[in-house]
Formats: C-alpha cells, structure tokens, sequence
C-alpha cells in the first residue's frame, strides 16, 4: 500500500465539490492553504492550555463512550469525577494533545501527516484499539472544539477540521485494515 495514496484512490476523488472548489486543494488531504490556516489558528488557541484542555477532551470521550473506559486499566470502573482528578488521565490527555500537536504540524506535508497517523494507530492495535474507537475520539473531538473555542470558532475552521477528519479516518481505516491482515493469526 502506497502511504501516501490512500488505497489507490486520492482524497479529492470522494470528494462531493465542485471542480472549481478544487481549486488549490492538496491531492491527498484535500485541504487548501486557508483550510491548514484555520486548522493552525484553531490549535494555537487550544494549545494554550494543552493539559486542561486533554483532560477535558479525555473527560468527554468517556462521557460519551463510556465503554473506551475499558482500554485504560487504570481508569475501568471510575466515575468521571474520580477521573477528573486522576493523574494518569492528565497523563494521557496530555498525550493526546501531543499527537493531536503533530498531526497540527504536519498538515503540510502529506507523507508525514500519514507517517504521524500510522505510527498513532500502530502504538493503539495491540491495546484492541480499531478504527472505531478513533472515528469516537474525532467526533467527540469536533464537538470539543468548537465548545472549548466558543465563539472564536469560526465556519471555516469548522469546514477545515471536518476536511481534515475525513483524510484521517481514511488513514486510520486503512491502516488497520493492513495491519490487522499482516498480524499473526492468534493459535
């Protein structure tokens, strides 16, 4: 699988634009020079407090889908506000913010944006962590940031995010996809 060609297919082609909309889009990530703008915009702000905020972030996805709970020994069968004041999910908040940070800073470059996102969902396959559990976190994610930046949230972040969220779940998929048929099966 070439990595930087998502299954053969670029992201512009599952596109449902206009061809002039096109216009200055990245054949991979289908993001144009202003969509990376809003991205970086958007993040500087949330970077301000990358511990408070990966908390929060963390917080939410269980709240939402408590069942990821599951994948944390440390945090199975823990109300939210034990969990509030729990180091280790600032911990991992704080990871996530990390990887969130990197995938930020390589929207300009295609292949490492991919590598950045392989090495992701490399890390989280031997924990039983699927495609599924990613697309929760991103959605969860989308919600989060337009709440966490209020009214500093502007459409076109908005639209550029959920540009950037199709290309990674596309990524996610289809790295699991490989990975998972390349694992040994289990005797």
């Amino acid at each position: 699988m070439n990595c930087v060609d998502i299954n053969g297919v670029s992201h512009l082609d599952s596109m449902e634009t206009a061809t002039d909309d096109n216009a200055g889009r990245d054949p991979v990530t289908g993001l144009r020079s202003c969509d990376r703008s809003a991205i970086r915009d958007s993040w500087v702000i949330v970077s301000e407090d990358k511990i408070g905020n990966g908390l929060r972030l963390m917080l939410k996805f269980f709240e939402d889908y408590p069942d990821n709970q599951n994948f944390f020994p440390d945090f199975r069968g823990r109300a939210l506000e034990e969990l509030r004041e729990c180091p280790s999910l600032q911990q991992h908040g704080l990871r996530v913010m990390g990887a969130l940070t990197s995938i930020v800073d390589s929207i300009d470059d295609a292949g490492v944006l991919v590598g950045v996102l392989h090495r992701t969902v490399d890390s989280h396959l031997t924990r039983g962590v699927r495609a599924a559990q990613f697309a929760e976190l991103i959605e969860v994610f989308a919600r989060f940031l337009a709440s966490t930046l209020g009214d500093r949230f502007t459409p076109s972040m908005g639209e550029a995010w959920t540009t950037a969220a199709t290309t990674i779940l596309a990524v996610v998929k289809a790295r699991v996809q490989d990975q998972l048929t390349t694992l040994p099966a289990s005797s």
